[in-house]
């Protein structure tokens, strides 16, 4: 039997008091793929786990910096065929790895929404994730995200990019080589990745608020096979 998935809105949790109408209650967001799983309080309530900070582990930062970037073909949730090829002719390319299940990949989201918001047609940010096309968008849909995404559940682009962890980003530059890779993410990281990608789009640097981001580093689950 196909597990099913269960979703919640953003900082939302849902409960079914014993006459089944659901009821929605602040909490944190969540993507399940075993609701059998997911074990009610006593008030009929499902207590999400709250966000944690993951320490960076001992992983390298992706691909070697001036290396060529691994060529890739893949289509968007939208239905929009992409490759690196196209997407790196004019303009930089910010590789973002998500991880639907943790709750660092929807913390970080906003921060990678703003920087394309900021730069527009100057850069792509694109999401990569390592869960299937209906996870992954429902993940989008309740996260709010405006930037394309793919699936990749057999890990294929993650594996060739070296992405050990979510919220790990990647900054190919025009004529796709890799510029910058940040292995975790933080207010310092965010705004030298604001700073890369005006340098590699030709534009001047923007300011990208960040006054919300962590202070110190942070990584998000291994990029698992789903």
């Amino acid at each position: 039997m196909t597990p099913r998935t269960v979703t919640a809105s953003p900082y939302s949790a849902w409960s079914r008091p014993r006459n089944g109408a659901a009821s929605r209650e602040q909490g944190q967001f969540l993507v399940s793929k075993d609701p059998a799983g997911l074990r009610p309080d006593a008030a009929g309530a499902v207590r999400i786990r709250a966000a944690t900070e993951h320490a960076p582990g001992p992983e390298t930062a992706g691909r070697p910096v001036g290396s060529a970037a691994p060529a890739f073909r893949a289509t968007d949730l939208a239905g929009k065929p992409l490759s690196l090829a196209t997407l790196t002719e004019t303009k930089p390319l910010v590789l973002f790895f998500i991880d639907c299940e943790c709750p660092c990949s929807r913390d970080a989201a906003p921060f990678l929404g703003r920087l394309q918001a900021l730069y527009g047609d100057a850069v792509t940010v694109l999401g990569v994730t390592n869960s299937d096309a209906e996870v992954a968008a429902a993940w989008a849909k309740e996260a709010g995200v405006k930037f394309p995404v793919v699936a990749d559940p057999g890990l294929a682009i993650v594996g060739d990019y070296g992405a050990a962890r979510s919220v790990s980003t990647t900054v190919v530059a025009p004529g796709g080589k890799v510029a910058k890779s940040y292995p975790a993410y933080s207010a310092e990281t965010l705004t030298d990745l604001s700073a890369t990608v005006a340098r590699l789009a030709g534009v001047a640097v923007r300011t990208l608020p960040v006054e919300d981001a962590p202070k110190k580093l942070v990584s998000g689950c291994p990029l698992l096979r789903r």
